[in-house]
C-alpha cells in the first residue's frame, strides 16, 4: 500500500498549520487545541482532527478557512507562506509541473552548493513527509540567517 502524496496546496497548508503550532504555541498541541474553544457553541477542535489535517486528512479549502477561524489566524493564514507574526499574508503558489515533475522555477536559483536539483533528488530520496520535515527545518536555518543580514544592513542604513 503507497502512501498518498498530498497535492502542494493540503502540503502547504499542513505546513502552515504545524508552523503556527510551533511559534505560537511552542509546539503544544493540547494548548492550540484549547485555544479553539468556543463557549457559544461549547465546540472545539479535538486531538484526532488535529493529528488527521496535520497527517494525511482531508485538507480543503472549507476547512482550511473554518480551521483559521477556530485557531484565531489571521484571513488565508493557511494558504500563505507568511510566518505567523507577519503583519500580510503572502500567498502560495505551487510550484508548476512538466509532466507530473516539478519545472525549474522561473526565479535564478541563487544557491550554487544547495542547488535545485539537489532539492529534488531530496524529495524522491525521502518521500514527501520526510522532504516535507527537511525543508521546515532548511527555512528555519535560512530565516535565521536572513534575519543576520537583515539586521545588518539596517545597521549600516541606521
Amino acid at each position: 500500500m503507497s502512501a498518498k502524496i498530498d497535492d502542494p496546496m493540503t502540503a502547504n497548508r499542513r505546513r502552515q498549520l504545524r508552523r503556527w503550532i510551533d511559534v505560537k504555541f511552542s509546539g503544544r498541541q493540547t494548548e492550540f487545541i484549547a485555544s479553539t474553544y468556543d463557549p457559544e457553541t461549547d465546540k472545539q477542535i479535538n486531538q484526532g482532527e488535529l493529528s488527521g489535517l496535520l497527517k494525511n486528512k482531508s485538507f480543503r479549502e472549507v476547512r482550511a478557512r473554518n480551521l483559521e477561524k477556530q485557531g484565531h489566524m489571521p484571513p488565508d493564514y493557511l494558504d500563505s507562506t507568511s510566518d505567523p507574526n507577519d503583519a500580510t499574508m503572502i500567498r502560495f503558489v505551487a510550484e508548476p509541473t512538466v509532466g507530473g515533475r516539478a519545472a525549474p522555477p522561473r526565479i535564478t536559483w541563487p544557491f550554487v552548493r544547495a542547488s535545485y536539483g539537489r532539492f529534488g533528488a531530496l524529495r524522491i530520496k525521502l518521500g514527501p513527509k520526510r522532504y516535507n520535515e527537511a525543508i521546515t527545518e532548511l527555512d528555519g536555518y535560512l530565516d535565521g540567517m536572513l534575519i543576520k543580514w537583515e539586521r545588518e544592513a539596517a545597521e549600516k542604513r541606521a
